[in-house]
């Protein structure tokens, strides 16, 4: 191991120059921290202005007005990025110890590794993960989840930057001793022997680092050393044998959170063996899953409650999707968050909530006669059952992904998740991308425009109806149409896509009429449809609607069983009629009520009316009740009005 001068061993990096320098610095860095507070809100408002003019809502832009504009959108993200990365340190120091709770370093090493395979591919690099841990549910550490994949995103993210294109980037998840290690190899510029001294110094970039990429604070590698130590780990650099670096974090293995997780609450002590009052396994996270799981909990702490999620993300704010995608919303972790600032990840559930979760893990059957679920992870492969008392369906929607030729090519994304988001965020920022096409014209199509706008790319929007917003009368459509094309849309209605062309890439989209319309990327809208997979193959009953039919209770029908969600089935208040309405304000009520009645209550959900409310770059469309069209189907026979007013006063 190496010595306190080293500055890859345990006491390496900052404070090497005595205690005087390393106070000086600490208070320099608080200042620093009080300042990039005070800028965070002007630079995100002066990037918002700035990225209104490039997408061409103050009026058309020369070639030279948008070099300019563009260079000042650059510098601007730059400085909030020195800003996010100063709040980093600073909140690194007021994290305490009962922030830290159990983190399953499998998981959140590949959730590291798969938000960057798009950059790393961008850049023509090869990134291979290798895992070298052999059970998932032994791989425990004590830390905060998102602080980690901060680490593993700093050593990722200066491996893939400072590699050259045909190069090779290596992340090892391997135990070592008493400790989990994860280590990033790459085969890039590497750090001339003087760097070393400063590698961990707060500013410090390597003369060779700053030739090759312009853009970058130092303060990656700072944050990184400083927040491993927190953890009790430490980080080491050196270089790597044949050239490049190698950059390692290794905290220490905890391999009884296992068993701590496992049962959801600490381990047992002599005489404390009380059963659970009802065993409750939730399947599906995000809005209803996860507000069931949270209000059992609050109505029955002596409940046994299993959250069981297959995507990196139990619970995340979907609505804030398009503005992550636009840089709107800076950081993936403000989407994870709750108001408090708390990452919404297992460690929080278990200590917050007292609830056992497994990320990255599918239900792949269910046995209602036996009342358990079969479960699979998805990193080892290993099956367990789960018992049950009650049982809450929260499986969701999945995107509709037309059966098309050349879908399957690269650039072709749909919008349905953080890591989604995450993907088209990096596509959109890459130069080459100047023409996109959305394929769909419902909700999703139309605010997704904004985003993609605001990252200075030309859009054509194509539905296949005759309309946009089949959601809306005709005559409101037309005005979101028109909307659309003064704000610098190409709108086409009533020819939609018939096929996809391009070697390996989208180069174009072909049309139902012939017509091609050249590409860089493309973005499916074409709807969602209820996930009814594991219910349909459990045998309860589908309504007609092709969600799961509940009762007014939220009941399907098998009373042990409940179903929640953009998976559920529900009533629209106004003509009675079973509706599918997916969105989160209705999926959340729609858990707090399941939760209700399966702790002994008797709560009802009395439907929806189908309220939605959507920007659309500075507008707003919005509806509730049935359109004209929907109520005559109905039965209804409506009267129609026309009322045109401002929604604000004239000044």
């Amino acid at each position: 191991m190496a010595d306190d001068r080293s500055p890859q061993g345990d006491g390496g990096g900052p404070g090497r120059n005595g205690q005087d320098g390393d106070d000086q610095r600490e208070e320099l860095l608080r200042l620093a921290s009080v300042v990039a507070h005070q800028l965070r809100s002007p630079l995100n408002a002066v990037q918002t202005v700035l990225g209104s003019v490039l997408g061409g809502f103050a009026g058309p832009l020369d070639a030279r007005q948008r070099w300019l504009l563009e260079k000042a959108w650059q510098r601007c993200s730059s400085g909030i990025e020195l800003v996010r990365d100063l709040l980093k340190l600073r909140n690194l120091e007021q994290l305490e110890e009962e922030d830290l709770g159990p983190v399953n370093m499998m998981a959140v090493f590949s959730a590291a590794v798969g938000t960057f395979q798009e950059s790393a591919r961008l850049g023509e690099i090869q990134l291979e993960s290798v895992v070298e841990v052999s059970d998932a549910e032994r791989a425990w550490v004590r830390g905060d989840a998102a602080l980690i994949r901060e680490i593993l995103g700093v050593l990722l993210d200066n491996a893939i930057k400072y590699t050259p294109a045909g190069g090779r980037v290596t992340a090892r998840l391997r135990p070592d001793g008493g400790n989990l290690c994860v280590e990033v190899v790459d085969t890039g510029i590497g750090i001339p022997p003087e760097g070393y001294e400063r590698l961990f110094h707060e500013f410090y970039r390597a003369p060779n680092a700053r030739q090759m990429a312009t853009e970058g604070s130092g303060l990656g590698l700072a944050f990184a050393w400083r927040a491993a130590r927190r953890l009790g780990g430490v980080l080491t650099v050196e270089p790597a044998e044949g050239g490049g670096t190698r950059a390692a974090v290794c905290l220490p293995a905890r391999p009884e959170f296992a068993d701590v997780v496992e049962s959801g609450k600490a381990p047992a002590t002599d005489g404390d063996s009380t059963p659970p009052s009802r065993r409750v396994v939730v399947i599906g996270g995000v809005a209803a899953g996860s507000k069931a799981a949270a209000k059992i909990m609050r109505l029955d702490p002596e409940a046994d409650v299993t959250i069981v999620e297959r995507g990196r993300f139990l619970a995340y704010a979907g609505c804030g999707l398009p503005y992550y995608i636009s840089g709107a919303v800076t950081d993936q972790r403000m989407l994870l968050e709750t108001p408090l600032g708390s990452v919404r990840d297992p460690a929080f559930f278990h200590s917050l909530k007292n609830v056992r979760a497994h990320d990255l893990t599918e239900a792949v059957s269910l046995d209602r006669k036996g009342r358990t679920v079969r479960v699979r992870n998805l990193l080892s492969g290993v099956e367990r059952d789960l018992p049950y008392d009650q049982l809450v369906l929260a499986t969701g929607a999945r995107p509709v992904v037309p059966d098309l030729p050349g879908a399957g090519l690269d650039g072709i994304f749909t919008l349905h998740g953080v890591e989604d988001a995450e993907a088209i965020r990096s596509r959109l920022a890459t130069p080459r991308v100047k023409d996109v096409v959305i394929v769909g014209g419902g909700l999703l199509g139309c605010q997704i425009t904004e985003a993609v706008a605001l990252r200075g790319a030309r859009i054509t929007l194509v539905e296949a109806g005759d309309r946009l917003l089949r959601l809306l009368d005709p005559e409101l459509s037309a005005l979101v149409r028109r909307y659309l094309e003064n704000n610098g849309v190409r709108v086409i209605t009533g020819n939609g896509a018939s096929a996809f062309e391009g070697e390996r890439s989208v180069e174009a989209v072909v049309l139902e009429d012939g017509s091609r319309l050249a590409c860089d990327f493309v973005l499916l809208t074409a709807g969602l449809v209820p996930e009814v997979t594991l219910a349909r193959e459990a045998g309860l009953e589908i309504g007609p609607t092709g969600a799961v039919r509940v009762d007014d209770h939220l009941r399907t029908s098998d009373p042990a069983v409940y179903a929640v969600g953009d998976c559920a089935e529900t009533v629209n208040v106004v003509s009675g009629l079973p509706a599918w309405l997916p969105g989160a304000a209705a999926a959340t009520l729609q858990g707090r009520v399941a939760a209700v009645n399966i702790c002994g209550g008797d709560e009802v959900f009395p439907g929806v009316a189908g309220t939605t409310i959507v920007k659309i770059f500075e507008g707003t469309a919005a509806w509730t009740g049935l359109t004209e069209e929907a109520a005559r189907d109905a039965g209804f026979e409506p009267v129609c009005a026309v009322v045109p007013g401002p929604d604000r006063a004239h000044f």
